[in-house]
């Protein structure tokens, strides 16, 4: 698994919404998902 996906698991479990995470990250919620 590679570190993008490893962090975006981690900001999903700390945010606990797909939308949140996206904002966290600074992309679209399409590109979470």
């Amino acid at each position: 698994m590679d570190p993008y996906r490893l962090r975006v698991l981690r900001e999903l479990g700390e945010r606990g919404s797909l939308a949140a995470v996206a904002r966290a990250l600074h992309v679209s919620p399409s590109a979470v998902s």
